[in-house]
């Protein structure tokens, strides 16, 4: 998520049925605007769910 970090405006990040794991979703501090991010059906574990979670608290994640 580092390479989206400038991107502040972001409200809505569609990552379903993707390879995506914990790992790459590390540093989503930039991501200030987001209000929704999906991710159903990725490697993405509840553990990773709830870290971002804490690192975004207004957005709803799907999982």
């Amino acid at each position: 998520m580092e390479h989206l970090s400038g991107l502040s405006n972001l409200e809505e990040l569609h990552l379903s049925h993707t390879q995506i794991t914990n790992d790459e979703l590390k540093h989503p501090e930039g991501l200030t605007g987001l209000e929704a991010l999906d991710l159903q059906h990725t490697q993405v574990t509840e553990e990773g769910v709830k870290k971002l979670q804490e690192a975004l608290p207004n957005c709803e994640i799907i999982h």
